[in-house]
């Protein structure tokens, strides 16, 4: 299955725990919006930041603890990340070495924030 030309994966309300390798990555090079919203995450996808296209993340009401690293560096469209509702740890270096301290007043972190 080729999803070069695919825009949005909405995975919203599902119960996901975990997703296969490579979900969304590489292969996904015109992702603009992943919405993976009211799920069990405990961790965002380590290919997450092979989606060099992604503008928007909805990541709000899962489990969350950590996000991968290279989010910060890789990600240069990224203008909108929801992790409201979640249990993070701590936010990796590279995130923080690129936005800063964001306001995360509600979890959500808007580009006007970095």
């Amino acid at each position: 299955v080729k999803l070069e030309n695919l825009e949005s994966l909405m995975l919203r309300q599902n119960k996901i725990e975990c997703l296969p390798e490579g979900v969304p990555g590489q292969a996904m090079k015109s992702l603009t919006l992943f919405h993976i919203s009211s799920n069990q995450l405990k961790v965002l996808p380590g290919s997450l930041p092979d989606c060099s296209s992604l503008e928007k993340i909805y990541a709000n009401g899962n489990e969350i603890v950590r996000i991968p690293v290279g989010i910060g560096e890789k990600l240069t469209n990224l203008r909108t990340l929801n992790l409201s509702s979640n249990k993070l740890e701590s936010l990796p270096e590279d995130f923080l070495d690129r936005f800063g301290e964001p306001n995360v007043e509600n979890g959500i972190c808007e580009k006007d924030d970095f």
